[in-house]
């Protein structure tokens, strides 16, 4: 390593950067995104995605809703877009998924681990079988998605993985305990992969959102009196929050478009808080 050579090259020019709308620019991408049909936080970094730019391949579970919020994006954006139904916690189905991609869209620059959640529960009555269930949602769908779009981006010397981790990997949440330690999995695979991946061109980061606003966490709160745990541990949530509330889902995927972006591109293997500053 010549650190002179180092040094000049990332020395600043009399020309300076590139303007920062042109570095937000996704034009000429593609982007992956699972859990992109749900209402969320997955259908908004998929429109927040299109309107920078990018073709995106929407993958979810509900093929329907997949399918509705491409043809939507398509028509909105004026961008390229296609819908998989898929279940991304089964390996092969994570390597069709990539492979259609690249296919259709003709590479892979972005990848977005989005599907996760359902994670509540007291770990010492869940069943086995609920136990794996939230490990597959929350850790071996990312941990397949990404060994299958690895290889692409590999060969394309090029691309940016975002997973979508939680506020959840650092601090505790009452009856999350499975959710909460794939969690904080998820944010240690990205620092780690960071490394490996760096050499090939490939930048892997992340977000890590406190509690966001969804209809689901909308209708707890209307039926607290029959979930009770689940609406008590919600409204805990933001009472951590310093800014007393909940998050968008908009506000989680603007940080995930500039994490995809070139105006991140010193970014490297972190996980950024979305949080409001829970503690």
């Amino acid at each position: 390593m010549d650190m002179l050579e180092i040094l000049r090259a990332t020395a600043p020019t009399p020309e300076g950067r590139t303007p920062l709308p042109e570095l937000m620019s996704l034009a000429g991408r593609t982007a992956l995104v699972t859990g992109g049909g749900g209402p969320g936080l997955g259908q908004s970094i998929v429109r927040r995605l299109a309107a920078m730019g990018a073709s995106v391949a929407v993958v979810d579970l509900d093929g329907a809703a997949a399918a509705e919020v491409a043809a939507d994006v398509q028509a909105r954006y004026g961008v390229k877009t296609f819908s998989v139904a898929a279940d991304v916690t089964r390996a092969e189905e994570a390597f069709r998924i990539v492979a259609e991609a690249e296919e259709l869209l003709g590479s892979v620059d972005i990848l977005v681990n989005n599907v996760g959640g359902g994670g509540v529960g007291d770990f010492l009555t869940q069943s086995p079988e609920d136990i794996a269930r939230i490990v597959d949602r929350n850790l071996f769908a990312t941990l397949y998605m990404i060994r299958a779009v690895s290889e692409v981006m590999i060969a394309q010397g090029k691309g940016v993985i975002v997973n979508v981790s939680s506020q959840g990997a650092n601090v505790t949440w009452t009856k999350a305990d499975v959710y909460c330690a794939c969690k904080a999995a998820v944010s240690m695979l990205t620092k780690t992969l960071a490394w490996q991946l760096s050499e090939h061109g490939v930048r892997v980061t992340g977000v890590a959102p406190g509690t966001i606003s969804s209809a689901r966490a909308i209708s707890i709160l209307e039926d607290s009196d029959n979930q009770a745990d689940y609406a008590s541990g919600l409204t805990n949530t933001v009472v951590r929050t310093a800014l007393g509330r909940t998050c968008s889902p908009d506000e989680v995927s603007d940080v995930v478009a500039f994490l995809a972006s070139d105006a991140a591109s010193y970014v490297q293997g972190t996980v950024w808080e979305v949080a409001g500053g829970m503690a």
